[in-house]
C-alpha cells in the first residue's frame, strides 16, 4: 500500500511538471553531437558561434578551432604563442575577437581574426585578459577590453587604437564587460563581486550594485530596463538601470550567464555537481526549464530563432570537445520511398544499419555461419530489448537500448573527465550521465506512451514511474570498447485493481521516444520482447514493427516438488567446494573453542590442587599455623575424655548473660573458617575456663602446680576409664 502512495505520489509530481529531482521541466533540448579537437591531450575552454549558427568556435589551451557547425568537422586551427582567454564572434560574424596571455609589456594579446579572407590581421593591442573580458559595441566596430589599470579601453576595431576608458571606479581586475542591446551603456564587473554602470562616453553613471565573490557573467535584458549578474558565491541578482534591486536567486557555481535577444528569459550556466543551463523568467526568476548536460561545463553560447526558441546550445566540456544540445533532428533520409527493413523510415539503400541491431552494416559480421546476409539478420544482443515482469500488483518495464561503437566512444570520452581528470570513467560519472538522461526527457510523455500502448485482459495499468540505468558499457570501458554502452529505461506502473494470473498483456504499437531522449541516437526498431514472473524467464521473440501488436501471456508458475529437490541438488553440486571450504571452516572454529574451554579448565584445577597442597597459614604473630600431619614415630599420649570444670574467668561473662543457640537442620548453618588464636599467658595465670583431656600428638606434658582455687563443682555422673599415661617426666594413673 505505500508503495503504491509513493508512486502514485511521483506521478502526481511528474504530471504536473512539479519534478521532484528537479523544480523546472525539461527544456527539450537533449545531446546531440561533439565537435573534436584533434588533439586528445587539449581541453576546451571557451566557445562562440556567428550570428547565422554557420561556424562554431572553440579554444583548447593553445589552439584555436573554428567547426562547421551543420557537420561539426574542422574548418581551420590556428595555434596561438600563449593560452587563449576569450573569443568573441562579431555581431555580423565578419570577425573574431582572441583575447590570449599577455602583460604590460606585450603588444599583441588581442588579436582579430578576418572571418571572410580566414586570416589574422596585422593590427594587435595590448590588454589585460581576464575570463569573459571582451564585448563587442552593437554595431561591430568598437571592442570593450580589460586594460591594466582595473579598467577598460575601448577600441576601433579598424585602427586598435584606443578611443575612450572607463576607470577610476574598480579596485580589482575587471572579469565582466557586457553592452547594453542600444549601445548606450555598459556594465562592468570585477574580482571582488563590484558591478558598475557606464555611460558609453565613458562617463560613470554613480550606479554600482554589489554581489558575492567573483563576477563571471554580466549583462542587459533584451529591453535595455534591467541589469544582473551572477558570482562564484552562487549569487544570481537583477536591478532594474536605476539602481533597485529586483530579484536575487541562489544558484549552483555560476560560470556564466545570457541574456535572450527577443525573450525576457536569463539563461545561467551551472558547473556544479549536477552542470545544467538553467532558463529562468526574467520579470521574477521563476525557473521555467533546465538543460542537464553529461559532462562537466565551463562556457556556453547558444543559437536562437526568430521567436526566441533555442535551435542549438554549445557547451565547452573540459575534454577534446564541444557538445551540441538540441531539438533531435530528422536522419538523413527519413520519409523517402523504398524498402525498409526494420521500419525506421529510412530506405535501406540509404541506412547504414538495415536490421537496427547498432552495428553498421559494413561491420556486421555477427551472425550464423549459414546467414550470408548478416546485415539483415539482427543480434539480439544489441537491439532494443524489452522486458516486461510482474511483481505482486506491478507491471515493470525494462527498456534497453544500445548505442552504436562511434556513439558509445563519444559518450565515454565526454563523460571520462565530467568530474575529475583521470581518464576513467567512475561511478559517480556514470551517475551523472544517467541524471543528465532521465532529467532532460520529457516524463509525462514517456510514461503516457507506454501506458496508452499497454492493454491488460483483466484491469488496467495506472500512475507510473520512470528510472534511467546504464547497465553496462560506462564504467571502466575503453573508449573504443566492443560493446557499446546499454541504457535501459525502467518504467513501473500499478495494476488496477490487482493482478489476477492468467493475464494477457498487449502492446498495440511499437513507440518511439526519439523525439524526447537521447534515443534518437540509437536504433528503436525492431525489438525483442521477453518476459518473466516469480524469476522465470522465458527464451523471448524479435518483434518486427511491421508486424503490428504483439501479445504476452503471464501464467502461474507450479514448482514441482521433484524439480525443487533436483535444483537444490544441482545447486548443492554446483557449490560443493564452497561448502566443504565453509564446514572444514566451521570444524575448525569448533576445535578451537573447544580447547581454549579445556585449557581454561585444566587451569582451573590445576590453581586448585596447589591451594589444597599448600599450608594455609596467616602472617599474623597471634596466629597457628597448619599442625603438621600425625607422625607414628613419636609417642601417643592417651588422656582421658573427662570434662573437668574450672574457675570461670572473671573476665568472661557469666552463663546467664550468653547467647544460647540451637542447632536446626532445617536452617543452613554457614560456617567460617576462623583463625586460632593464641590466648596471652596472662589470662591463663587464674585458670582456664574449662579444659578437657585429649590426645596429645607428641610431646611431652608438663604439669604446672598451682595453687589450689575454690569453685563451685557440679557433680555429674560420667564414664571413665583408666588410661595409662606415659611421660618422660612424670607416670602416674589419673581416674
Amino acid at each position: 500500500m505505500f508503495r503504491k502512495v509513493v508512486a502514485s505520489f511521483l506521478t502526481v509530481c511528474i504530471l504536473g511538471n512539479l519534478i521532484c529531482i528537479n523544480a523546472s521541466a525539461s527544456s527539450q533540448l537533449v545531446y546531440n553531437d561533439v565537435t573534436n579537437s584533434d588533439d586528445s591531450s587539449a581541453s576546451s575552454s571557451h566557445v562562440a558561434v556567428n550570428f547565422n549558427n554557420t561556424i562554431i568556435a572553440s579554444s583548447y589551451s593553445n589552439d584555436l578551432l573554428l567547426h562547421n557547425a551543420n557537420d561539426f568537422s574542422i574548418i581551420e586551427k590556428i595555434e596561438m604563442q600563449r593560452r587563449i582567454y576569450d573569443i568573441k564572434f562579431s555581431p555580423d560574424g565578419k570577425n573574431l575577437a582572441i583575447a590570449i596571455m599577455g602583460t604590460s609589456e606585450l603588444i599583441d594579446s588581442l588579436l582579430i581574426y578576418d572571418m571572410e579572407n580566414m586570416e589574422m590581421k596585422a593590427e594587435k593591442e595590448r590588454v589585460n585578459i581576464k575570463r569573459s573580458s571582451i564585448d563587442w559595441t552593437p554595431d561591430g566596430q568598437f571592442l570593450a577590453v580589460a586594460n591594466f589599470q582595473n579598467g577598460v579601453n575601448l577600441i576601433e576595431v579598424s585602427t586598435m587604437n584606443i578611443v575612450n576608458e572607463y576607470s577610476n571606479q574598480h579596485q580589482t581586475d575587471v572579469t565582466c564587460i557586457q553592452f547594453s542591446n542600444d549601445g548606450e551603456l555598459l556594465i562592468t564587473g570585477d574580482q571582488d563581486g563590484n558591478l558598475k554602470l557606464w555611460n558609453y562616453d565613458g562617463t560613470f553613471t554613480g550606479k554600482s550594485f554589489q554581489l558575492n565573490g567573483k563576477i563571471t557573467g554580466c549583462g542587459f535584458n533584451s529591453f535595455n530596463q534591467r541589469v544582473s549578474a551572477v558570482s562564484e558565491g552562487g549569487n544570481a541578482s537583477a536591478w532594474i538601470v536605476s539602481g533597485g534591486l529586483l530579484h536575487q536567486k541562489m544558484v549552483s557555481n555560476p560560470v556564466g550567464m545570457l541574456w535572450s535577444d527577443t525573450l525576457d528569459r536569463l539563461y545561467v550556466l551551472e558547473s556544479g555537481d549536477a552542470p545544467r543551463m538553467l532558463e529562468l523568467d526574467g520579470s521574477n526568476f521563476n525557473e521555467l526549464s533546465s538543460t542537464y548536460f553529461i559532462h562537466k561545463a565551463t562556457d556556453f553560447d547558444m543559437y536562437t530563432l526568430g521567436n526566441g526558441l533555442i535551435e542549438d546550445l554549445y557547451i565547452a566540456t573540459d575534454t577534446e570537445h564541444i557538445s551540441n544540445y538540441a531539438q533531435p533532428k530528422l536522419r538523413e533520409g527519413y520519409g523517402e520511398p523504398g524498402s525498409d527493413l526494420d521500419s525506421d523510415n529510412i530506405p535501406d539503400n540509404i541506412d547504414n544499419d538495415d536490421d537496427g541491431d547498432s552495428i553498421l552494416d559494413e561491420w556486421d559480421f555477427n551472425c550464423p555461419d549459414e546467414v550470408i546476409e548478416c546485415y539483415r539478420n539482427p543480434d539480439l544482443d544489441n537491439v532494443r530489448n524489452v522486458k516486461l515482469k510482474i511483481n505482486g500488483d506491478s507491471l515493470i518495464i525494462d527498456d534497453t537500448f544500445t548505442f552504436g561503437l562511434y556513439e558509445s566512444a563519444e559518450i565515454r570520452n565526454l563523460t571520462r573527465r565530467s568530474v575529475i581528470a583521470d581518464q576513467q570513467i567512475s561511478y559517480e560519472e556514470a551517475n551523472l550521465f544517467e541524471n543528465a538522461i532521465c532529467q532532460n526527457i520529457d516524463s509525462a510523455i514517456f510514461i503516457n506512451s507506454w501506458k496508452n500502448a499497454i492493454e491488460l485482459s483483466i484491469g488496467q495499468v495506472a500512475n507510473g514511474t520512470i528510472e534511467c540505468i546504464v547497465t553496462s558499457g560506462l564504467v571502466f570501458s575503453g573508449t573504443f570498447d566492443p560493446n557499446g554502452i546499454k541504457l535501459m529505461f525502467r518504467i513501473e506502473f500499478d495494476i488496477a485493481p490487482m493482478t489476477e494470473l492468467p493475464l494477457d498483456l498487449t502492446i498495440t504499437e511499437q513507440i518511439s521516444n526519439s523525439d524526447s531522449s537521447i534515443t534518437h541516437l540509437v536504433e528503436n526498431h525492431p525489438i525483442f520482447v521477453s518476459k518473466e514472473i516469480q524469476n522465470s524467464d522465458d527464451e523471448g521473440q524479435i518483434w518486427w514493427k511491421s508486424e503490428g501488436s504483439i501479445t504476452i501471456t503471464f501464467e502461474e508458475v507450479f514448482v514441482d516438488e521433484e524439480d525443487t529437490l533436483e535444483s537444490i541438488m544441482e545447486k548443492i553440486m554446483s557449490n560443493m567446494i564452497a561448502i566443504i571450504a565453509g564446514i572444514l571452516a566451521l570444524t575448525g572454529l569448533l576445535f578451537v573453542i573447544i580447547r581454549k574451554r579445556n585449557a581454561i579448565s585444566l587451569d582451573i584445577d590445576e590453581e586448585d590442587e596447589e591451594y589444597e597442597d599448600d599450608d594455609f597459614s596467616y602472617n599474623d604473630e597471634n596466629v597457628v599455623s597448619k599442625p603438621k600431619p600425625i607422625s607414628y614415630n613419636e609417642e601417643v599420649l592417651e588422656v582421658e575424655d573427662e570434662i573437668i570444670h574450672s574457675q570461670l574467668n572473671p573476665k568472661d561473662d557469666s552463663p546467664s548473660n550468653r547467647r544460647t543457640f540451637s542447632l536446626d537442620d532445617e536452617e543452613p548453618v554457614s560456617i567460617t573458617p576462623k583463625r586460632r588464636r593464641i590466648r596471652n599467658s596472662n589470662q591463663n595465670k587464674q585458670g582456664p575456663i574449662m579444659t578437657t583431656k585429649r590426645k596429645v600428638l607428641g610431646g611431652d606434658i608438663k604439669t604446672k602446680k598451682t595453687s589450689k582455687v575454690n569453685i563451685k563443682s557440679v557433680k555429674k555422673s560420667v564414664k571413665t576409664r583408666k588410661v595409662r599415661v606415659s611421660g618422660k617426666e612424670n607416670d602416674e594413673t589419673i581416674e
